[in-house]
């Protein structure tokens, strides 16, 4: 996995697959050639996905959980459709979900 410089910079990759994380503990899988921060704060004015924006709406901001980098646009997209086909797989790593303890009744 490749990370991303505090400015958003891409390092050592072309296009992530990210997952965030809603207050209401639910998730969102999508993909980006130009950052997270970037993609999140499109997402956030309603020029992203629809859904991310109505939930946005309904239970609040969300969180970036977590972000995995490729070398290629063309094995992020891959990455991605096997991810929302195993969405458990990406979301065992959302470190905000890893990082509270959650009392579930």
């Amino acid at each position: 996995m490749v990370k991303t410089r505090k400015d958003d910079t891409i390092v050592g990759g072309a296009a992530c697959v990210y997952l965030l994380h809603f207050p209401n503990h639910s998730h969102y899988i999508g993909h980006t050639t130009t950052g997270t921060y970037r993609r999140l704060r499109r997402h956030l004015s309603g020029r992203g996905s629809r859904w991310v924006y109505n939930h946005i709406r309904s239970s609040g901001e969300p969180e970036i959980g977590a972000v995995v980098w490729f070398e290629t646009v063309w094995e992020a997209v891959q990455e991605e459709r096997r991810y929302k086909r195993y969405w458990a797989k990406l979301v065992s790593k959302c470190e905000v979900c890893n990082g509270k303890s959650f009392r579930t009744r």
